[in-house]
């Protein structure tokens, strides 16, 4: 593990430490996949429990998706820029379309000078559990970043986190520094994804795919987790090892020889 990887494990280690008592959200989201539009239409319900131990009036939430609508607000710059966007940079991100808190529309406002981090008015005692609701459209832009289409799509931060408090205030950083990621405490996490038929998803947890006339559906549930992800493909090949500590692993990918390796390395490290 390179020393950056090993700092950022160590950070995550500790905050989650920092932040273990708090209880379990659950995120349920329902997206359908437009390659024709080169976006995502998505629904996400979050069941959100105060575990400050104090009053809240508002709860904030990381949309990194957001910071590709301006170039100035990716976390890349020089070469990796250039390697990020092969085929020039070109706005995207998302249109929000609704956001509510209790079943009634919430107000809701970015934080001064950003486009990835927001508040939703919300009151919540301590304790208390709330529902959110999110519906939007993401557009996806033509890239090699941790968002987008290219050779394949790729689903990462594509959806409002719900950031930890501490001491009355928001746990947020800039995207730059998380290379790419942010911190969350673990939740529940519940997918349904519509995609085209000739399109493969590979996706952690328990996953399950159907067909219905020309569309694929994909379920997955993912426990005591940070973020979801995952990967649309037309091709995909996929090499599994079930004896991985009795639970097994699945490898997808578009090259047999990364494959193999990605799967022994997976099962080397477990």
């Amino acid at each position: 593990m390179r020393p950056v990887k090993l700092l950022i494990a160590a950070l995550a280690l500790a905050l989650g430490l920092l932040f273990a008592e708090a209880a379990a959200d659950s995120y349920k989201i329902d997206a359908v996949f437009l390659p024709e539009s080169s976006a995502l239409h998505v629904s996400v319900e979050l069941e959100y429990t105060n575990s400050t131990g104090e009053s809240l009036d508002r709860v904030t939430f990381a949309l990194p998706a957001n910071c590709f609508r301006r170039i100035s607000a990716l976390p890349y710059g020089g070469d990796t820029l250039a390697k990020a966007f092969p085929w020039g940079y070109t706005p995207a991100g998302v249109q929000m379309e609704r956001v509510e808190f209790a079943s009634s529309p919430a107000r809701y406002s970015f934080l001064q000078g950003g486009d990835v981090y927001f508040c939703v008015t919300a009151a919540l005692e301590p304790g208390q559990t709330g529902t959110f609701r999110f519906v939007y459209t993401l557009l996806l832009s033509d890239n090699r970043a941790f968002l987008g289409c290219g050779d394949d799509v790729r689903l990462r931060l594509f959806y409002p986190v719900a950031s930890p408090f501490r001491d009355g205030e928001a746990v947020t950083y800039p995207l730059s520094v998380c290379l790419h990621d942010v911190f969350a405490l673990p939740a529940e996490h519940s997918l349904t994804l519509r995609v085209p038929k000739n399109y493969f998803a590979a996706c952690g947890g328990d996953v399950t795919r159907s067909v219905l006339g020309d569309t694929a559906v994909y379920s997955a549930k993912l426990k005591d987790a940070g973020p979801l992800g995952l990967v649309l493909s037309k091709r995909f090949y996929e090499y599994a090892d079930e004896s991985a500590l009795g639970t097994g692993i699945s490898v997808n990918g578009n090259s047999r020889a990364r494959c193999r390796q990605a799967l022994k390395l997976a099962k080397d490290a477990l």
